[in-house]
């Protein structure tokens, strides 16, 4: 059993994600996420993830989002998409 918050989808096509949330992330909450890549840009954290669908990727936004996370966007193959209303 796999200690990821990501599901396993052997054999399926994923799609490129990132998520950018205001302010910096702690190691904690960082490793409840080992296969996505995090960059820190000024007060800003940017998670990287493939993920099969944009089912997984609403997943994570609400867990991130549940722990304290205030996400600013996500951006899926060069589009752009506000949290904001």
């Amino acid at each position: 059993m796999s200690s990821s918050l990501l599901p396993e989808h052997p054999a399926v096509d994923r799609v490129g994600y990132e998520i950018v949330l205001r302010g910096v992330l702690g190691p904690v909450l960082l490793s409840a996420f080992p296969e996505m890549r995090a960059a820190r840009l000024e007060a800003s954290t940017v998670l990287s993830a493939r993920v099969p669908d944009d089912r997984d990727i609403l997943r994570i936004v609400g867990l991130l989002t549940a722990h304290g996370a205030e996400v600013e966007c996500v951006r899926r193959a060069g589009q752009v998409h506000s949290t904001d209303g």
